[in-house]
């Protein structure tokens, strides 16, 4: 792995992209299918499942990288408990074996979570990438009253053989196939991030404007790049913004993940967000996690054609045709 600061990101096109689903916060078997968009099956066996996948307010994505012969797996957030995230891990028979790195989106647990069950799980050394203030030692949230964050542990981290990679920068795979995004400027003017998010820091209380917030990105062979976000609290258009500056590629093909646009956010900040999409013109998004019933239902009613739904155990197969 190394560390990009401020130069430029020279992605290496794939062929193709393979995303599976892990956790996300809803489950429905009964969406509509395509050959690019694989549902998962109600039974096994003959018979329906005892205890169906499971959703839950977090996201963990399994990212498989197709170029030529060879792959490369990437595993995006654990969603927000273990025993959940490993759950469907077993109904969906993935092996966490053939994982080649975790990111982590950021420090938050329904992102991070299950990480320490997914560590179990692998019985090698595997590389962590995380954004230092993922490990802010006191985060809180002021819901009328203060709701302490409950925080990622480093040591725990290492003590079950996570190679932690800890950058504020763009941080690059050694074959160039994919990176994250660092740190994400805060250019937009309308993305306000997370409201009433504090830390602490030696001894004061701060705003938290989650500054370990990231994203992937990767370069879609004749298609353009392919940006999966996990909560995307710097905002999903600061987001794209970051991974054309640092890529210079111009051409966005997808944008996935949680565009954190549920909950009680000003109406102008999602019609915003939604004209910034519409003029990005991605040919496919797929909005999960936090982005929130009320947009997605919104995004898809103004980009039916581009919008896609993900539940958990769906796998997307990219590019759509």
């Amino acid at each position: 792995m190394k560390d990009s600061d401020n130069q430029k990101v020279d992605l290496i096109p794939v062929d193709r992209v393979e995303i599976l689903v892990l956790m996300d916060s809803m489950a429905d078997y009964l969406l509509p299918a395509s050959e690019n968009v694989v549902r998962p099956p109600l039974a096994a066996q003959d018979h329906i499942h005892r205890i169906p996948l499971l959703a839950e307010h977090g996201l963990s994505l399994l990212i498989r990288l197709i170029i030529k012969e060879s792959c490369q797996t990437i595993l995006l957030d654990t969603g927000w408990s273990g025993s959940g995230l490993s759950h469907n891990i077993k109904l969906l028979d993935v092996d966490l074996e053939s994982v080649d790195a975790i990111v982590l989106s950021h420090g938050h647990i329904d992102h991070c979570g299950g990480l320490i069950e997914v560590l179990d799980r692998i019985s090698h050394p595997i590389p962590v990438i995380v954004h230092p203030d993922a490990f802010l030692s006191v985060r809180y949230l002021d819901w009328q009253e203060r709701v302490n964050l409950i925080q990622l542990d480093r040591q725990d981290v290492i003590d079950k053989g996570g190679q932690l990679v800890e950058s504020a920068a763009p941080f690059v795979s050694p074959d160039n196939f994919w990176a994250t995004t660092g740190e994400v400027p805060r250019v937009s003017g309308f993305e306000k991030g997370l409201p009433n998010a504090y830390l602490e820091r030696n001894g004061n209380q701060e705003n938290d404007d989650i500054l370990d917030d990231q994203s992937i990105v990767i370069r879609l062979k004749d298609r353009g790049l392919l940006i999966i976000s996990g909560c995307a609290h710097a905002g999903i258009i600061n987001t794209v913004k970051q991974c054309l500056k640092i890529t210079a590629i111009d051409e966005v093909y997808a944008i996935i993940g949680g565009f954190h646009l549920a909950g009680n956010i000003e109406e102008k900040v999602r019609e915003e967000t939604l004209n910034a999409i519409e003029e990005i013109g991605p040919e496919v998004i797929i909005p999960m996690h936090c982005t929130g019933f009320d947009s997605i239902a919104k995004i898809r009613q103004r980009l039916p054609k581009n919008t896609y739904l993900s539940s958990v155990g769906t796998k997307f197969l990219l590019p759509i045709p």
